[in-house]
């Protein structure tokens, strides 16, 4: 077993595409326990949000990533997997910034429209990245590299959770939501900065 562990992260550390993407997920899940522990504190506690209005308002996320998911296996055909990795990745960062600006009133409409943009943006990513990913790896290594790539990017989130209950303690629940949405959106900074990721294919 430790033998097929170091064999999958050798392949995965291996690669400096694939080591990017894990970056990627390892910041988005840190992000995502920041996230998923402050935003229902936000909009029900600061917001005044409904705990019905809530869960509405968080189901545009879903949609944008079922759109996502119609949308990323297109992007890649047309603009080849390095060009929709980093356009995705670049349409994250942008889309998740205004989430911060979310308050109460005409302000609200925030949410919805930006978690649905940046929900289309994120899956469209991880569809070009897991098309990366198989493309690349020999096929008796597709489980190590599966398992690899969930622990690295997966193992974080509850980082993620600590540090919002850490910042919500100190700071308060708005400056934890903020500090998620910071987070949020430079998770995707790892593959913008990747050189020659457009070029990929």
């Amino acid at each position: 077993m430790r033998s097929e562990i170091a064999e999958g992260l050798r392949f995965v550390l291996g690669q400096p595409v694939l080591r990017r993407v894990a970056m990627v997920g390892a910041l988005t899940m840190t992000s995502f326990g920041l996230w998923s522990a402050t935003v229902p504190l936000y909009l029900v506690r600061e917001v005044g949000v409904s705990p019905g209005a809530y869960g509405t308002l968080l189901s545009a996320g879903a949609a944008g990533g079922v759109c996502g998911a119609w949308l990323g296996p297109r992007a890649v055909a047309r603009m080849g997997t390095g060009r929709a990795m980093y356009a995705s990745a670049l349409a994250a960062t942008l889309f998740i910034p205004p989430l911060a600006f979310t308050g109460g009133g005409a302000r609200l409409l925030i949410f919805p429209a930006a978690l649905a943009a940046s929900g289309v943006a994120t899956t469209v990513f991880a569809v070009a990245q897991g098309t990366y990913r198989q493309s690349i790896c020999p096929p008796h290594l597709l489980g190590r590299l599966s398992a690899t790539m969930r622990f690295l990017m997966w193992g974080p989130t509850p980082i993620g959770g600590l540090l919002a209950g850490t910042l919500g303690q100190l700071a308060g629940v708005r400056v934890a939501f903020w500090a998620a949405c910071g987070a949020y959106a430079l998770a995707h900074v790892p593959i913008l900065l990747a050189p020659g990721i457009r070029r990929v294919r």
